[in-house]
């Protein structure tokens, strides 16, 4: 290939270009130049010869003397006409180089007419081609020949011939054309070889010291021929290939080191001795890095040497020759990188060895070895340094900011590594006892093979499958060709799998759940190819069985997370459910317990009893402490004796009491061991979330104290960690203790609230309201103890009295002959709700006798809206006993009214909300309440009536049935029986009914 011809082509083309426009140019000037110099010399030689002939006849009056003088001038060369004309009249030839035309008249000549007509000088035509011919009037003094000599005006004509003048300008003018070709063709020649030499060559040179190093030759280098701008080029050049090299070169060192921390870290992770870890540190660190010395030395058991733990490479001579390492550094060795940097924690430098102080006990080594550079990092495992990496270098800087900071992750890897290593001794049996189950199952499977089938990656359908996968499906060849891989695998993984496979054109290796036969999974490790079969594109499956695998790590992950002794959350666990369950309280605004829990005097079952009868004390405490908690709280044991309990999205803090003596309660409870009956109590301190912390180590911390609080109060107590906290929990506790004893001491009584007909006053049942007559606060009203009843289970007891009550009271005023009317009684939802419920009403009414239809039961629209199989056959059995049934607080609950339809209720109860200051919006919505009792056959009844315009309106609304302050309060039994009595008389009587007596 012709060096740089695209440049040749680009420089010379254009320079030899300008030569030839340069070259032509000067002809051109030169032909142009002659031209007129021609022109002027023939305009001067007839100029000479019209003026010389003007003289004459000025002074020669003899014709002939006149004609000798121009035949004599008209012979000279080139000269091929004179005519001399007078212009006398008329006009005539006087003289002439043609002899025959003197004494004619010029108009008569016509080769004269041309020169006639003109004046001055002019080209024109000649004998022989072209001419120049110039006319210039003159005064002469020959006249008419009649002796007069006077001056005459006349003319001289002359014409003389170019083409010999031309003919000799024109090889003047070759001639120089040719000096000028030459000398450019020449001045062409010269510039380029000058070209060459000075621009060509030298780029080219530099072009092929280019390729060269292109092509791998990294000692190549431009040369500098000369000093000017090229050479200025090459020398810049050179420059930039040494510093490309250097970098280059620090690339690759960084990149060999990249590799050594690439396969330090899969060491790594297959290490399992720290000693065969140092080994492969040390020759992956040479043999990448390459290195001629890299070495691990461990600090020995008293501290003051270093002594070399591993080694590699080809210097390894360098460091096994010599005696350890002493770390005192008042000796030389202690002054070195190594022993600095074990002692300091940091890595230690020298880029100069030979010239490095701290390196002084080794320079004549080194420079027998050849090192140049050395650098010490130390390894530091269990929170502190226990052994250092050395490693060498034959350049000096070799140990540049870039290659520090890789190795000195390189370090901290085995630094963690080791930390692993000593973790993984704490699980030793467990790994022992699942690498023995793994090696039997390795043993069993590596003496069978392994089950392989290939399947059509377009159809998906089966094409060939071994021994082995057959037997693990439990498929016939028969059966095996006519399934699609779909059929494999459950129907919630197959399209997935199969769309991976699908868009997956190399190996691959996942976990899949694969599907028997019979219907039963394994998870397997599946191996797949994509390959030709049979002209088809498929995929090769190698399956592998891990499900025995998966139910080892399964143990270990269980093992990680729960105490081994009582299968409880240990602490790691604990902290997790604490943190998630912090974080979901959280997002819905409620609270979270942790109640931490500590058996009192659990040291003396240990000391008396030994160690293993209080393990299965803890044992049995664990077992209790689940059977006090929902299923979604947590309870953990953090080791010893000590447990902490998580309670989830609780409301109130008395929520946390409850639970806390709950556990007191159970744990109490005596239990035999040993055949010995033991009392077991502990202690226990409550924190809440968001109250006493935000987040799991603080509120792990504040329960524990609160713990401490509850032992020195005595032990077998709880303590709330805040004292404000601690008062009103103890206080809504306290109220929650009196209404336990409340029902034990029959200190609950009845008030009956009458309900009458609108339009006259009748009597038509009572509503029966329960009250507490507490002690010391008095009569306390529902509003105050409900709540804590419903949250305590302890409703269910007070319904249970609160009908019995009413039965047996009703059923007394009917012996006594007063009037049969029905009393209502509430029902909570969690008093429906429970199993106990229908047994109550039944035995309620035959323990009293009442008859069923003088028993209403108020549902609330939420115990209906659940509306499923247990409400509906509750429902039904009620209505099925002959009591009536009505809907309490009508329409303030929900807007969906389908479960009337459903269920056999007799009336509805207008909640007091409606009713109390009625105004537009409000009748709207009574009127649409009684119009659909009226319309469903349901009766109707207004509750919370206070005035007189309140009754007037309702019965003119269609509602008839009322009761509220206007027409009574709650009363005592007492006091009912007086209205019962009043109603007894008037029916009686017949008279006419009259409003009751406002109370």
């Amino acid at each position: 290939m012709t060096p740089l011809p695209s440049l040749r082509r680009r420089l010379l083309l254009p320079l030899a270009l300008i030569g030839v426009l340069l070259a032509g140019s000067a002809i051109l000037l030169a032909h142009v130049a002659f031209s007129a110099h021609l022109h002027d010399q023939l305009l001067a030689r007839a100029r000479q010869l019209a003026d010389s002939l003007g003289d004459a006849a000025e002074t020669i009056t003899d014709l002939d003397t006149l004609q000798r003088l121009v035949a004599a001038q008209g012979a000279a060369e080139g000269v091929e006409l004179l005519v001399v004309i007078a212009d006398s009249d008329p006009p005539r030839i006087i003289a002439a180089t043609r002899l025959g035309w003197i004494g004619r008249s010029p108009m008569a000549v016509s080769e004269l007419g041309e020169l006639l007509d003109r004046h001055d000088a002019f080209d024109c035509h000649g004998s022989h081609g072209q001419a120049l011919c110039y006319s210039a009037p003159q005064a002469m003094v020959i006249g008419s020949g009649d002796g007069d000599t006077g001056l005459t005006p006349g003319t001289v004509l002359v014409r003389i011939d170019r083409t010999a003048l031309e003919n000799n300008a024109r090889h003047t003018t070759l001639a120089l054309s040719a000096s000028i070709a030459l000398a450019t063709l020449l001045l062409l020649l010269c510039s380029a070889r000058l070209h060459r030499r000075r621009v060509f060559e030298p780029l080219n040179a530099i072009r092929l010291a280019l390729e060269q190093r292109a092509a791998g030759a990294r000692s190549t280098r431009a040369p500098v021929l000369y000093d000017d701008e090229i050479g200025h080029v090459a020398d810049c050049l050179n420059g930039m290939l040494d510093r490309l090299d250097a970098q280059d070169e620090h690339l690759q060192r960084l990149a060999r080191l990249y590799a050594a921390l690439s396969e330090t870290n899969q060491t790594i992770v297959r290490a399992r001795e720290p000693e065969k870890l140092f080994s492969e540190i040390c020759r992956i660190t040479t043999d990448f890095g390459q290195l001629p010395l890299a070495w691990i030395g461990r600090v020995d058991a008293r501290r003051e040497y270093i002594v070399v733990s591993a080694c590699h490479g080809p210097d390894s001579d360098y460091i096994l020759a010599q005696a350890p390492i002493a770390l005192d550094p008042d000796r030389p060795e202690g002054f070195g990188p190594p022993a600095r940097a074990l002692l300091s924690g940091q890595a230690q430098i020298s880029n100069d060895t030979l010239t490095d102080p701290r390196t002084a006990p080794w320079h004549a080594r080194a420079r027998a070895f050849g090192i140049a550079s050395t650098a010490s990092f130390p390894i530091r495992s269990g929170g502190q340094t226990i052994a250092v990496l050395s490693l060498y270098a034959r350049s000096a800087h070799f140990f540049d900011g870039d290659v520090v900071r890789l190795l000195t992750e390189t370090t901290e890897d085995i630094g963690f590594a080791l930390d692993n290593l000593l973790a993984e001794q704490a699980r030793a049996e467990a790994e022992t006892a699942l690498r023995d189950s793994e090696l039997r199952y390795r043993r069993l499977f590596e003496a069978n093979p392994l089950p392989l089938w290939v399947y059509d990656r377009d159809s998906q359908t089966l094409l060939a499958a071994n021994t082995a996968a057959l037997e693990t499906f439990g498929y016939g060849q028969d059966d095996w060709r006519q399934l699609t891989l779909h059929q494999l695998l459950p129907a919630d993984e197959s399209q997935s799998l199969a769309e991976a496979l699908e868009h997956e054109n190399a190996d691959s290796e996942t976990v899949w759940r694969l599907q028997r036969r019979d219907g039963s999974t394994l998870f397997a490790e599946v191996h797949s190819y994509p390959l030709g079969f049979e002209g088809r594109r498929a995929r090769l499956l190698l399956i592998h069985d891990i499900s025995a695998r998966r139910e080892a790590e399964a143990k270990l992950e269980f093992l990680a997370n729960h105490d081994a002794l009582t299968g409880l959350p240990n602490r790691v666990l604990l902290n997790d459910r604490l943190r998630q369950t912090i974080n979901i309280a959280h997002r819905h605004g409620t609270r979270v317990g942790v109640l931490f829990l500590d058996l009192d005097r659990f040291k003396v079952v240990n000391d008396s009893l030994g160690h293993a009868v209080g393990d299965r004390l803890l044992q049995h405490v664990a077992q209790r402490l689940r059977s006090c908690l929902r299923a979604g709280d947590t309870v953990s044991r953090l080791g010893g004796d000590e447990f902490v309990v998580i309670l989830n999205e609780i409301g109130e803090p008395e929520q946390a009491g409850r639970v806390a003596e709950k556990i007191l309660a159970q744990i109490a409870q005596p239990l035999m061991l040993e055949e010995r009956e033991l009392h077991i109590s502990l202690s226990l301190g409550i924190a809440l979330f968001p109250d006493d912390g935000s987040d799991a180590d603080t509120l792990l911390r504040h329960a524990d104290l609160a713990m401490y609080l509850a032992k020195e109060a005595g032990r077998s107590d709880y303590r709330f960690f805040t004292a404000d906290l601690n008062a009103r929990a103890l206080e809504r506790l306290s109220f929650e203790g009196g209404l336990r004893a409340a029902l034990e001491h029959g200190e609950f009584v009845l008030h009956y609230q009458p309900q009458v007909a609108i339009a006259d006053g009748e009597l038509i049942g009572f509503e029966a309201l329960v009250r507490w007559q507490h002690p010391q606060l008095g009569l306390v009203p529902p509003n105050r103890f409900i709540p804590i009843a419903e949250d305590s289970g302890l409703i269910v007891a007070l319904g249970e009295w609160v009908i019995e009550a009413a039965c047996r009271q009703n059923r007394d005023w009917q012996r006594q002959g007063l009037p049969h009317v029905p009393i209502a009684v509430n029902l909570s939802a969690v008093q429906f709700r429970h199993r106990a419920l229908l047994a109550t009403v039944a035995g309620a009414l035959a323990e009293s006798g009442l008859a069923a239809d003088c028993l209403e039961l108020e549902l609330t629209e939420s115990i209906l809206m659940q509306a499923d199989r247990v409400t509906l056959d509750t429902v039904s059995y009620l209505k099925e006993l002959g009591v009536q049934l009505s809907i309490d607080d009508f329409g303030t609950g929900y807007s969906s009214l389908g479960y009337l339809k459903r269920f056999p209720v007799d009336k509805l109860k207008i909640d007091q909300s409606f009713v109390r200051g009625l105004d537009a919006a409000d009748d709207v919505i009574v009127t649409t309440i009684i119009g659909l009792a009226h319309n469903l056959g349901l009766g109707v009844i207004a509750e919370g009536v206070e005035t007189a315009e309140q009754a007037r309106l309702l019965l003119e609304l269609g509602c008839g049935e009322a009761q509220g302050y206007h027409f009574g309060r709650p009363l005592p039994a007492t006091e009912a029986r007086g209205v019962l009595l009043h109603e007894n008389e008037r029916r009686q009587l017949s008279a006419p009914r009259l409003p009751l007596t406002r109370h």
